[in-house]
């Protein structure tokens, strides 16, 4: 069964959604997130988030600098806890600045307010972005990642 939108009911439509997509645009909030398993020295993290209820998005950029370094097992706070474990998201990394870019898939942890941060390797599998996962680090090399999960 589907349902059927005449030219006034589309209308309407069409005014909640630009109503929502004003909301969201003019509801981003700046974040720091708190990282593990990298040393950022002089490069850069930055983050922003949306709320509306229990619903929160969120994004995320680490860029390597030259005294950057990926140490181990790479985690992420989230700007409000989530209320179970869970996969939050996607996300991107490019670990030399150039070349391959790899698949990420964030889940949040048992603790709920931090986010492991898995690459899909070539076979499929998921293992821990660290120091030679998905490959070698390098100064310019970047992870993108995007949240959506229920807050706690």
């Amino acid at each position: 069964m589907s349902t059927r939108f005449d030219e006034d009911s589309s209308a309407e439509v069409w005014v909640h959604l630009n109503a929502l997509d004003d909301d969201i645009t003019a509801g981003w909030q700046s974040y720091v997130p708190g990282v593990t398993g990298i040393t950022i020295g002089n490069g850069t993290v930055a983050g922003r988030y949306w709320q509306r209820g229990k619903a929160v998005i969120a994004e995320v950029l680490i860029t390597l600098g030259s005294t950057s370094a990926v140490t181990g097992a790479v985690t992420i706070t989230l700007p409000v806890p989530a209320a179970r474990s869970q996969n939050v998201g996607s996300g991107v990394c490019r670990p030399s600045g150039t070349g391959t870019i790899y698949q990420l898939v964030p889940y949040a942890a048992a603790s709920s307010s931090l986010v492991a941060v898995g690459v899909v390797g070539a076979s499929g599998a998921l293992s821990s972005v660290s120091a030679a996962s998905p490959a070698a680090w390098a100064a310019t090399g970047w992870l993108k990642a995007q949240f959506t999960y229920e807050a706690a």
